[in-house]
């Protein structure tokens, strides 16, 4: 099965430039999974979105899911 990734500010560094990528998984992909397979370090990932809703660690994912992870944010 395809899902997409997207990733935003700092973590764009461990994916590409665009922090967008088609990927194909197995039936049963959790969101820990697909951390761990793109080498992602979770302890940098504060918000996890799955098709526009909050997400879980331990969430399968289905085909055509799109997650999205996010580093803490900051601002003033």
């Amino acid at each position: 099965m395809e899902v997409e990734v997207r990733v935003f500010a700092t973590l764009r560094k461990y994916l590409n430039e665009q922090g967008i990528l088609q990927l194909r998984v197995e039936e049963g992909t959790t969101i820990r999974d697909l951390i761990k397979q793109l080498q992602l370090p979770e302890k940098e990932i504060t918000i996890i979105m799955v098709n526009g809703v909050r997400g879980e660690l331990d969430q399968i994912l289905e085909s055509g899911d799109r997650a999205a992870f996010f580093p803490p944010i900051g601002g003033g």
